[in-house]
């Protein structure tokens, strides 16, 4: 898959002669792309997500629809680690998962607990109860098949053209609950000055 660094961007070095033009426009254009970068990778708060998001969401949108560049998403740093973790945001032509195979006529169950003495409990499972096996249709009495038995072509689930990214490994599937969150911080030293004001001086704050 063909995925754009969002990092790599505030990487860029522009070269060129001061005199030149078209330089000031280079260096405003990697400026701006080493800004975009920390905007995409920066820890957003609750109350502003609708806004910030606003910009990576035009970014890979416009991207998205750049055919030319023939890009499948974007792959940016982890606000949440710092033992280079990476996001990989795909767009929707390169995001297919495979389907589980499962029998026409499957019913799939599932539940995250089980009822015992000391109440419920984790217990994770999933239960898929396949048909029995279809017998061939029988003939009538000239030879040509039931043709009611067969699926109907408006049943069909409608075909999707997009090539297979992801696939899910259902033998390897688990279920982390999370049980506490540790915040990573910096510490900085708050100096304290005091000085004397002079007399009639403004309040500037």
């Amino acid at each position: 898959m063909r995925l754009l660094d969002v990092a790599a961007l505030q990487s860029l070095l522009v070269t060129g002669s001061i005199f030149d033009p078209a330089h000031a426009r280079e260096l405003e254009r990697g400026k701006f792309l080493g800004r975009l970068s920390e905007r995409i990778t920066m820890p957003v708060m609750p109350d502003d997500e609708t806004m910030q998001h606003l910009v990576t969401q035009a970014m890979a949108d416009y991207l998205a629809e750049r055919k030319d560049l023939e890009l499948d998403g974007i792959l940016y740093d982890s606000v949440q680690s710092q033992a280079n973790g990476h996001n990989v945001a795909l767009f929707h032509r390169a995001a297919r998962c495979e389907a589980i195979e499962l029998p026409k006529g499957s019913r799939v169950r599932s539940d995250t607990s089980m009822q015992t003495e000391d109440g419920f409990e984790p217990d994770y499972w999933v239960l898929e109860e396949v048909p029995a096996a279809v017998k061939e249709p029988k003939r009538d009495e000239d030879g040509f098949p039931d043709f009611d038995a067969y699926p109907r072509l408006w049943d069909q689930t409608p075909q999707d053209d997009r090539t297979v990214t992801l696939r899910v490994d259902a033998n390897t599937l688990e279920v982390h609950e999370i049980n506490a969150v540790q915040f990573t911080t910096s510490k900085y030293e708050v100096r304290r000055h005091r000085t004397e004001r002079r007399p009639n001086e403004p309040d500037d704050f």
